[in-house]
């Protein structure tokens, strides 16, 4: 079963004003040209997701390609539908740049191999309550869109979005540097606090 590296290019007014959000889809058989039900579902997971976070001059982008994941001579996949999603809140008003909103994704392995990130940053500064926390009138729908992508995902029969792991699990043989396993959505969570881009690196 082929698995896809899917990039969302960010592009925004502050900060280090672009940024690259990558995502994973597994398939039962190879993707061709078109639409594609996973493809539409993160389309829609950042069509909502910006109608409440984003001011109106910050965009993202997906350019119709598709990485293959996990083979020594990856194929790349051109002629994907294309699309984009903008920001709904007023323009250039960001809060403080290097900070925003995490998206916890998990998989049925609970442990870190089986968990994936998405983070969502900058927001704009009416999404920052006064105590620091996220205001929830924009948080709500942000967690309605992460559930609902990974609703899509779980209904999609032979195709799934998932957390794309290059750590070989514990007792097992070292991978390959191209090698990975990947781990289907099983949930989303979205923490009430405002969340900072870290390493995972130990």
């Amino acid at each position: 079963m082929p698995t896809y590296a899917l990039r969302v290019a960010l592009t925004f007014g502050v900060g280090a004003k672009k940024g690259v959000n990558t995502w994973h889809i597994r398939t039962g058989t190879p993707i061709a040209p078109g639409t594609h039900p996973m493809v539409t579902a993160i389309k829609n997971f950042y069509t909502s997701a910006f109608s409440e976070i984003a001011p109106s001059d910050m965009k993202a982008d997906y350019d119709g390609t598709l990485t293959e994941v996990g083979v020594a001579s990856p194929s790349l996949v051109g002629g994907v539908t294309t699309w984009n999603a903008t920001g709904a809140q007023p323009a250039a008003t960001y809060g403080p740049a290097g900070v925003g909103m995490c998206v916890s994704w998990r998989s049925a392995l609970a442990n870190r191999q089986g968990r994936g990130r998405t983070f969502l940053n900058p927001l704009a500064d009416n999404n920052f309550a006064a105590d620091g926390t996220l205001v929830d009138t924009h948080l709500g729908p942000v967690r309605i869109a992460a559930t609902a992508l990974v609703t899509a995902s779980l209904a999609g029969g032979d195709s799934s979005i998932g957390v794309w792991s290059t750590t070989a699990p514990r007792g097992t043989p070292a991978l390959q540097p191209w090698e990975g396993n990947f781990y289907p959505l099983v949930s989303a969570k979205i923490n009430d606090q405002v969340a900072w881009l870290s390493s995972r690196r130990s």
